[in-house]
């Protein structure tokens, strides 16, 4: 039968990533569905497609803001440039930030938002900071003339990105603890269950503890509901029983509208010839950019747009959405535990139309 005698159908496909395994595939960004395979451990619709002609995708909905690798607080366009061993220099590479020195501060301004950058020893202020990050390794701050800060130890890069260690104070947890050391390994057991607080802790997040007026620094190695187990990365500690606090420092999050486009690709999908000199974007099919948001979610607009010469059907569609370099984006959600993961906020929905 002649191909063009056939009436198109056309339906519409709505995925939503909190389907997913969110054990095997943690990322959002980045998964894989299933067609015509009843597997409750896998994302699946239960309907098979066949003499598929074109597919469509022209909206997504994804979260408004996106965690990165980073942990702290990023401000872009703020640098810091190495200038001794333990020395750095705080400059701005745009015009939105006012840098203010006064008194043995630094008073960063962005419109309304403003933080100061001090000497304090209170690591746990959430109003001023004293307490850098440096490719994920916490850095106190002993002294500051002008715009140069001296920081407690030796800084090992030329040039990073301004990155604070805030805290978030939704997340503090006091308790009596005792702690065990061996082998530079730290074990922290909770007199009670703490598991409301393990629910937000992931592999690598960095703590900072208060016993009395003395803090330290803890990276997470493992983590149950009644024990932690860490590295030391700041401060003393002696084996013994403490009343202690704790707060984790922030990850790191972008806001989706800053970031110029995405692209989407789906791995089984490919164009018939090249259209970019990037292999990345090369394959994928489409290009969004952000339109509107909210707290919580950003709509992403564009044109993925695929036709076949000869009609398809495919039992799998691997989703991937990548920044405007090309660069893949959510690799880091891996480290977010159970309960974030599921987050209605931390989801991707995709409508996608399939014609036949």
């Amino acid at each position: 039968m002649d191909n063009k005698n056939i009436k198109k159908k056309k339906y519409n496909i709505k995925i939503n990533s909190i389907d997913r395994n969110l054990i095997r595939e943690p990322n959002p960004f980045n998964f894989r569905i299933n067609f015509n395979k009843n597997n409750e451990n896998e994302f699946c619709i239960n309907s098979n497609y066949k003499n598929i002609k074109k597919i469509t995708v022209t909206e997504l909905v994804i979260p408004s803001r996106i965690y990165d690798n980073l942990i702290g607080t990023q401000f872009n366009g703020l640098f810091l440039h190495k200038t001794d061993t333990n020395k750095v220099v705080l400059t701005k590479h745009n015009t939105k930030y006012e840098l203010k020195y006064d008194n043995n501060t630094i008073t960063i301004k962005c419109g309304t938002y403003s933080k100061i950058l001090k000497t304090s020893f209170n690591l746990m202020d959430n109003e001023t900071s004293n307490l850098l990050m440096i490719n994920n390794i916490p850095y106190t701050i002993t002294a500051i003339n002008n715009m140069e800060l001296t920081l407690d130890k030796q800084v090992d890069v030329d040039v990073s990105n301004l990155v604070l260690g805030d805290i978030n104070t939704n997340y503090l947890i006091n308790d009596t603890v005792a702690i065990n050391s061996n082998n530079n390994i730290y074990t922290f057991t909770f007199n009670k269950n703490i598991k409301y607080f393990t629910n937000i802790l992931y592999t690598n997040a960095i703590l900072i503890g208060k016993i009395v007026n003395d803090y330290f620094i803890i990276k997470i190695s493992t983590h149950n509901d009644t024990t932690i187990e860490a590295t030391l990365l700041y401060g003393n500690l002696v084996n013994g029983n403490y009343s202690i606090d704790f707060h984790m420092i922030l990850l790191n999050t972008n806001y989706t509208l800053d970031d110029k486009c995405f692209f989407l690709k789906f791995k089984e999908l490919k164009q018939s010839k090249e259209t970019s000199d990037n292999i990345n974007i090369n394959n994928s099919l489409g290009i969004f950019h952000p339109v509107s948001t909210s707290c919580e979610h950003a709509l992403l607009s564009g044109n993925c747009e695929l036709e076949f010469d000869n009609r398809q059907q495919f039992t799998t569609l691997s989703f991937e959405l990548m920044d405007e370099t090309g660069n893949n984006i959510g690799d880091n959600y891996k480290l977010l535990p159970y309960n974030m993961l599921n987050d209605k906020y931390n989801q991707v929905i995709i409508n996608m139309i399939i014609e036949t």
